[in-house]
């Protein structure tokens, strides 16, 4: 029971409980398809070698432009 009141198991516990949240706003702005999606992608994108050049691209309005 004193471990439900310490400051670390709040503390994730408010990151769990945040975590459902966002979620679950993701869920409704994009729809399932298009959250299960960005969810792969970004998750492909974060564990690439040269992701901060793939993020640079994606980033940029025109990418082909000097």
């Amino acid at each position: 029971m004193n471990s439900f009141f310490t400051k670390p198991w709040q503390s994730k516990l408010q990151a769990e409980m945040t975590k459902e949240r966002l979620d679950q706003k993701y869920l409704e702005s994009f729809g399932p398809e298009s959250y299960e999606k960005i969810k792969d992608i970004r998750n492909w994108l974060y564990n690439h070698p040269q992701k901060d050049k793939l993020i640079h691209f994606i980033l940029d309005y025109d990418p082909y432009k000097i």
